[in-house]
């Protein structure tokens, strides 16, 4: 068994088998799994703690959106409606809304059950490309959604960036988007603050230093998200300007962390 195989068995025996009165013992494996664990297994991680949450699944929440996602939506894509670009689309959030807004889709996701149920609520006359792909096969292998470019429209999908452990990937993604939405608009979200029960923020606390000093301090892992980088509003400017988009609006508060882009 590889390395990370085992660190995604043990993460199933602690966070899915063991009881919840382990709190301790869960919440110190929680903190020790980013500083173990090397960027590149990121994503089987995630995909694992991503099924903890069948509802992500569900028609009810793929029929919803944030507040701030309905004002972003209101206020700049009221307009005649063109094509859209969702990377890590999962089962079709974003998209629903969009395609009821007469919007042509294009999206990928890793999870093959997640492009199944988005095939599933999209009208299929308004599908460009549904595709099962990672962030790095987008970009090695994307020539079905490269076809349908220029895009009016990219979504890096709810929080997805975060799920992206290298800085020079997140660029590279970030300037592939660039190409395929040439002119159009660019939404982006992320995380700032981790959540945490206050036992757990004592736990994070006492290994805070160690993850410091292997560098690891932005890596946070969470039971329903999996691997996340936490971005600060600098990190964020830097990569917006390297990779070709100007902002157009930002919030960076405790409930709110996006940005749309041109």
């Amino acid at each position: 068994m590889k390395y990370f195989e085992i660190l995604q068995w043990v993460d199933r025996l602690m966070i899915d088998s063991l009881p919840t009165r382990f709190f301790y013992a869960k919440a110190i494996w929680q903190e020790l799994i980013p500083i173990l664990l090397t960027e590149k297994h990121w994503l089987p991680v995630t995909m694992q703690a991503y099924g903890r949450i069948p509802e992500f699944l569900s028609k009810e929440h793929n029929s919803q959106i944030f507040d701030w996602e309905s004002k972003v939506f209101e206020d700049y894509f009221n307009k005649k409606p063109g094509k859209v670009l969702v990377g890590a689309c999962g089962a079709g959030r974003e998209m629903k809304l969009l395609a009821d807004k007469g919007y042509s889709i294009a999206g990928f996701d890793p999870c093959l059950e997640y492009i199944a149920g988005a095939k599933e609520i999209l009208p299929q006359k308004q599908i460009l490309a549904l595709e099962v792909k990672d962030y790095e096969s987008f970009l090695t292998d994307g020539e079905s959604i490269e076809k349908h470019s220029p895009y009016d429209l990219g979504i890096l999908g709810w929080g997805s960036i975060v799920h992206i452990a290298e800085n020079k990937q997140r660029l590279a993604i970030m300037r592939k988007f660039r190409e395929l939405v040439p002119f159009g608009y660019m939404l982006i979200s992320w995380i700032s603050q981790p959540q945490m029960q206050e036992q757990r923020k004592k736990i994070h606390k006492l290994f805070s230093p160690l993850a410091s000093v292997l560098r690891k301090s932005k890596n946070h892992y969470d039971t329903h998200l999996g691997m996340i980088h936490i971005f600060n509003e600098a990190e964020i400017k830097n990569l917006v300007r390297e990779s070709g988009f100007e902002i157009v609006k930002l919030e960076n508060t405790l409930t709110r962390n996006y940005a749309l882009l041109k």
